[in-house]
């Protein structure tokens, strides 16, 4: 792969990742319409979430910093709570009072992200032979493209989005977002679109919903490269050449997935999921009439 090209997959992942059109779908049907050696293929794909991963970073640092702290800070009152618990039959322990961990609703949004980690480690792992098979098929991308769009459709028909926030929410959007993560490892069905699209019929707001969707994929994709790259090692060959336009990719992937992130964030309230559910049908039938 010249690094022309890899700098156009990162540009392409970049975008697609964050948006709700699936990235893994646009770039796999790249890779079959271009012939990519699928030797390194899925190393290739591990280095572009590498960079959608420092594009996430940079945009949500102050956030990531505050969840890291609060996640430790809620470990901590678990382990006090449980020593109280132990003790519970001494006099100290009987004068105890237990903390309260989930006591703000930042707390009640990381431990949303946490619960909605489960969801996605356990259908990631159980499908993970199948989407495999999925990104080799000739039809399967496309065919999950236009799944893809119904559902965008129907979310945008059906007028849904609230105004619910962390502080008044049940934890229906951390488990959902679980599952429609889990469900996105097939290359077509977009993360970010299914995700989104289970906040708003949660009830929540186009700015909540985008930010917990965009939050929740950080260990999502931390997960997903953990998996992807020891195994595509074995087959990959790793020169410095074959290394330098993985590189050049994965640097056009942050740059790109960082402006994406931006705009997205400010045009939260105005986007409407229609046009890109057009887009997945437009993709997705063209791709299969080309493989038919």
């Amino acid at each position: 792969m010249s690094v022309l090209l890899a700098i156009v997959f990162g540009i392409i992942q970049g975008v697609a990742e964050f948006f709700p059109v699936s990235s893994a779908g646009q770039v796999t049907i790249m890779e079959n319409l271009l012939n990519v050696n699928q030797d390194t293929a899925l190393l290739f794909e591990a280095m572009l979430h590498i960079g959608t991963l420092f594009a996430l970073f940079y945009v949500f640092k102050r956030d990531i910093r505050r969840i890291v702290m609060e996640s430790v800070a809620m470990l901590l009152e678990v382990l006090i709570n449980f020593r109280q618990f132990l003790l519970r039959k001494t006099k100290a322990g009987r004068r105890a009072q237990y903390k309260r961990i989930i006591s703000s609703s930042y707390r009640r949004f990381v431990f949303m992200l946490v619960i909605s980690m489960i969801p996605t480690a356990l259908l990631g792992f159980l499908a993970r032979n199948l989407a495999a098979a999925a990104r080799t098929s000739d039809m399967m991308p496309g065919i999950f493209l236009l799944l893809n769009g119904v559902f965008l459709i129907v979310v945008d028909m059906s007028g849904a989005g609230g105004e619910r926030t962390p502080r008044n929410a049940g934890y229906d959007l951390a488990v959902w977002t679980g599952i429609c993560q889990g469900l996105s490892v097939f290359p077509g069905l977009s993360r970010c679109g299914l995700t989104v699209g289970a906040g708003l019929l949660c009830g929540f707001s186009r700015k909540m919903a985008l930010k917990f969707s965009l939050l929740a994929s950080i260990p999502a994709v931390i997960g997903a490269v953990i998996v992807e790259i020891p195994a595509a090692s074995v087959s990959a060959d790793l020169s410095g050449t074959t290394m330098l336009p993985f590189i050049a990719g994965a640097a056009a992937a942050a740059i790109t997935g960082r402006l994406a992130v931006r705009w997205l964030i400010k045009a939260a309230s105005q986007i409407r999921l229609r046009w890109f559910a057009v887009y997945s049908f437009i993709a997705g039938g063209i791709y299969l009439s080309m493989k038919l």
